[in-house]
């Protein structure tokens, strides 16, 4: 198992953001964990990359605990976090090139920038970007150093229909470079698109599991 949740609890205060979670991903698939806002879809993401300690419970990525272990796992990890955001005076291809010093990685930004339709808005402070465009450039950031392992976090939120497609077809496409995938999203389309399989979950415990398809019609929420 690529990665392996086991009894999560993380709580804040008297609300119970992760109610004894347990479930594992296999390498190489696409999972969804879907739910409404405030399931507590983000704070499982977040326990899962060590930026949370939970208060029980265990999460392991490649047999490595999220939380001991969270330096050696920083190279193989790449996340695309709700609140990501970036200053607002800087440059797409400075960002780029900023990204990469900090994993000590030196790939073709050039190539990378048309890899990811933003060669145009190389030049351009990502202030100005519109939604679609900061998503891509949001992806090529978090897969920069090449790692097993990706978290999307609310991946295609308010995007227009063109955008989301566009996202959908990046991380399609790291699907077949056999990379470890988590999407959280409140979009059971976007789960039938992309996941293999979906976590559901509705105030911080998981609901129902298994494929978009075995799943579709049984949602406690729409």
């Amino acid at each position: 198992m690529e990665i392996a949740i086991n009894d999560v609890v993380k709580s804040y205060g008297n609300i119970l953001a992760s109610d004894h979670i347990s479930f594992g991903i296999e390498k190489g698939s696409v999972c969804g964990i879907i739910g409404p806002n405030g399931a507590g879809k983000t704070t499982l993401i977040e326990s899962m990359l060590g930026l949370r300690k939970q208060d029980s419970g265990t999460i392991t990525i490649q047999g490595l605990d999220t939380i001991r272990d969270h330096k050696k796992l920083v190279y193989r990890v790449g996340a695309q976090l709700q609140e990501s955001e970036l200053p607002a005076n800087i440059k797409v291809k400075e960002a780029v090139i900023f990204q990469a010093a900090l994993f000590g990685v030196r790939p073709n930004v050039n190539s990378l920038l048309e890899d990811f339709n933003l060669t145009e808005k190389a030049k351009s402070y990502c202030s100005k970007l519109s939604g679609g465009q900061k998503q891509r450039l949001f992806i090529l950031l978090a897969v920069i150093h090449d790692p097993d392992i990706i978290f999307f976090d609310e991946l295609s939120t308010g995007l227009d229909p063109v955008s989301r497609q566009e996202v959908w077809n990046y991380v399609k496409k790291l699907k077949r470079r056999n990379k470890t995938i988590v999407v959280s999203t409140h979009y059971m389309q976007e789960a039938e698109e992309i996941c293999d399989n979906v976590v559901l979950i509705n105030r911080g415990a998981v609901v129902d599991k298994g494929s978009p398809e075995s799943l579709t019609g049984k949602l406690p929420f729409r």
